[in-house]
Formats: C-alpha cells, sequence, structure tokens
C-alpha cells in the first residue's frame, strides 16, 4: 500500500514540476506581451494623426465619453480600450487611478441601465428600461403644505 502511495505522490510532483515551468514561461512572457501593448498603442497613434491630435472628449467628463464613445460602436469594446480611448480623445482626471474613474463609471452607467456588460465588453443598452410615467418634478415644500406647528 505504501509504494501505491509513493506513485502517486511521485506522480503529482512530476505534474507540479512542469506546472511550474508553464508558470516561468507565462511569468518570462509577461513582461514582453505588455511592452507590445504599449507598442500597439503607439504605433496605433502615430498611424492616426486624428487620434492623437483629437480632443473629442476634453470638454467632457467620463460620464458623458463613454456614451459618445459607445454610441459610435456597433460592437463591444472592453474596459481598457476604453480607457486608453478616453485618455487618447481628452478625457482628464485629477485621480492618479484613471482605469478605476472608468470602470467604476461603467458600473454606474450599467446601473442606470443605459449600458450593459456583454461577452466581450461594454456597449450601449440594446433594450433599454421602459419608463411606465414620466418622473414628478420636485418641488420645493411650502409653509402651506407643511405648517410649522405653534
Amino acid at each position: 500500500m505504501k509504494e501505491h502511495y509513493a506513485a502517486v505522490l511521485q506522480d503529482m510532483d512530476e505534474k507540479e514540476r512542469k506546472l511550474e515551468a508553464q508558470l516561468t514561461k507565462i511569468r518570462a512572457a509577461r513582461p514582453a506581451i505588455l511592452a507590445l501593448m504599449e507598442d500597439a498603442t503607439h504605433e496605433l497613434i502615430q498611424a492616426s494623426p486624428s487620434l492623437a491630435s483629437s480632443q473629442k472628449y476634453a470638454t467632457m467628463g467620463p460620464r458623458e465619453a463613454v456614451l459618445d464613445l459607445l454610441s459610435a460602436l456597433d460592437h463591444p469594446m472592453d474596459s481598457n480600450w476604453i480607457e486608453r480611448k478616453l485618455k487618447i480623445g481628452g478625457v482628464k482626471s485629477n485621480s492618479p487611478d484613471f482605469p478605476s474613474i472608468v470602470k467604476s463609471t461603467l458600473a454606474n452607467l450599467k446601473k442606470l441601465g443605459k449600458i450593459e456588460r456583454v461577452e466581450n465588453g461594454w456597449m450601449l443598452t440594446r433594450h433599454p428600461r421602459v419608463v411606465d410615467h414620466p418622473p414628478v418634478p420636485w418641488v420645493a415644500p411650502t409653509e402651506q403644505q407643511h405648517p410649522l406647528p405653534q
């Protein structure tokens, strides 16, 4: 019986070594892929000067810019590309963590029913919510509506 356990442990050790080797390769490839992504972004800007010089979103906040960007597309776009397009388009933010701003904006727009998360990213809601009744306008209370107790 002890031999069986030893054989199982030996097999597990061998599988672990193979997985560690694969993990090492993946970890080594990661910086190269990130560098290629950065190069591709720069090439995109160089190949399309209108993108580099366009400040289409410079006067918009993240919410308006996301809606404008997604309205111009007929396919989903993932949050990383949305972030890049907004930066290239001139959206400004005081936050040091612009990706978080974009992700929270996407989440808020989803909550409002304006956009939806689909398999390959984000897109405008295909079937917006239908409001059965118009919103009631807010009216400031007056003393006649709510008299103060005497």
